[in-house]
C-alpha cells in the first residue's frame, strides 16, 4: 500500500514496508487529547479519531539511588488504566545494541529483571515503560480502505546509576 498517505494529527507517516507506516508526532499528545487520523488511498479517504490513553508513569526505583550490580531490580509504574499490554524496556538509548523489552499484562504494575540486565557505561542505565494499545483506532470491515493503529504511550525515563 505505498501510494497511500497516511496522516495522525496533520503529520504524514512514512511508509515503512508491507503495509505499515510508521513514525513519531513532532509533539507529544497530552493524556485525554485525541489523535485524528486521516489515510487516502485510490481515491478512497478514511478518517478516525481517538482520544489518547494515560501515560504510565514510573515509581520506583527512586532515581539517584545506586543499585549494585549483583541486584535484581523490581520496576514500578502508576497507570490509571489498562492498556493491552506494557514493555517494559531496558538500556533503551537510540541505537543501543543492549536495549531489551519485556511485555507484561496490562494490569500489571511491576516487573523484576534479574542482576546484571542493565548496562551503565557513566551515565547511568536508562528504563522507560510504555503502555499500548492495540486496534487503538480500527476500521470496520466494510470500509475500502482500512487501518488499525497500535498507540504506545511512553513514560519518562528513569536513570538507574549501578554501583560496580
Amino acid at each position: 500500500m505505498l501510494d497511500a498517505v497516511v496522516k495522525v494529527n496533520g503529520f504524514t507517516m512514512p511508509y515503512c514496508c508491507g503495509d505499515l507506516y510508521s513514525g513519531d508526532l513532532p509533539e507529544a499528545v497530552p493524556d485525554g487529547g485525541t489523535l485524528n487520523l486521516d489515510v487516502e488511498a485510490g481515491g478512497v479517504k478514511f478518517e478516525a479519531s481517538r482520544e489518547v490513553i494515560a501515560t504510565p508513569t514510573i515509581t520506583g526505583p527512586a532515581e539517584g539511588i545506586p543499585i549494585e550490580w549483583t541486584d535484581s531490580v523490581t520496576l514500578t509504574w502508576s497507570s490509571p488504566v489498562d492498556p493491552d499490554l506494557f514493555e517494559v524496556c531496558l538500556n533503551c538509548w537510540d541505537n543501543s545494541i543492549f536495549g531489551e523489552g519485556y511485555y507484561t499484562l496490562g494490569s500489571e504494575r511491576q516487573f523484576k529483571f534479574r542482576a546484571g540486565t542493565l548496562a551503565d557505561f557513566g551515565e547511568g542505565a536508562p528504563v522507560t515503560v510504555f503502555a499500548q494499545k492495540n486496534g487503538f483506532i480500527k476500521s470496520d470491515s466494510s470500509a475500502e480502505v482500512t487501518a488499525d493503529v497500535r498507540y504506545r504511550a511512553r513514560a519518562h525515563d528513569l536513570i538507574i546509576r549501578l554501583n560496580r
